[in-house]
């Protein structure tokens, strides 16, 4: 059965331009781990190398489009890739597909193909360059932590979360018994364990004041995540992910 769906970016839809993606036999592209093996003489088994980390995903979203006349056609290609365009392709942005409008993608476009008019109907493809996780829209959302709180990761993926620490001082928090202390505390930080940064409202770096266990920034694991708190107040986006 054809069903119809539209992808949603920088706050406009494709649907604005009478554009739509038909699910029937579309593939989603799989993320690749990525290493290098090395054929070494003298030895039956290669040498692996790995980085530790998934690849980007391209994705190609194919759409098609009914009945325009033909003046509004021949303009859509222009109208799409100023759509994708009106911001610099050089961050991540929310990529919606609406069959799945709980999740959404960090993407950046790549491309858009050229149009194929047949009659007064188009096609083109619109790609985009992921990261190759999908992320739930409700793990987005502060939430205050309390003293002894779980947080319960479903996916098999870790999750890197974004902490609002406030307070005067010193305090610390810890997770499933790994401690991450702040020192010299004065007013409200935010830690960033998917950037692995820290900094103040004024964006200032403050990774002087931080002694986390073995240097490693809080990550939320599969299961149970166990938050204890001392001395702070503490609120957290979880920024649940799967692997795609």
């Amino acid at each position: 059965m054809n069903e119809y769906a539209s992808l949603e970016y920088l706050g406009h839809s494709s649907s604005e331009f009478g554009l739509y993606m038909t699910t029937s036999g579309f593939s989603w592209q799989a993320p690749v781990f990525q290493n290098e093996i090395k054929q070494i003489n003298g030895r039956s088994s290669g040498l692996i190398s790995t980085s530790k980390r998934f690849n980007n995903v391209v994705q190609e979203f194919p759409l098609v489009t009914g009945y325009q006349p033909t003046q509004q056609l021949m303009t859509l290609r222009s109208r799409v890739m100023t759509w994708l365009y009106s911001q610099p392709a050089d961050q991540y942005r929310q990529l919606i597909w609406t069959k799945m409008p709980n999740y959404f993608f960090n993407a950046v476009p790549t491309a858009v193909s050229a149009l194929s008019v047949t009659g007064d109907q188009g096609t083109l493809t619109v790609s985009f360059s992921m990261e190759p996780f999908l992320y739930q829209m409700g793990g987005f959302i502060w939430q205050p932590v309390m003293d002894s709180q779980n947080f319960h990761d479903e996916s098999v993926t870790e999750s890197h979360p974004l902490f609002h620490v406030s307070g005067t001082g010193s305090g610390s928090f810890s997770i499933n018994g790994a401690s991450y202390e702040i020192v010299n505390l004065n007013g409200d930080i935010w830690i960033d364990s998917d950037l692995q940064i820290a900094y103040d409202s004024e964006k200032r770096s403050v990774m002087s004041l931080l002694r986390f266990d073995n240097y490693a920034f809080p990550t939320f694991k599969q299961g149970d995540n166990i938050i204890n708190v001392s001395g702070i107040s503490l609120e957290v986006q979880p920024r649940w992910r799967q692997l795609l």
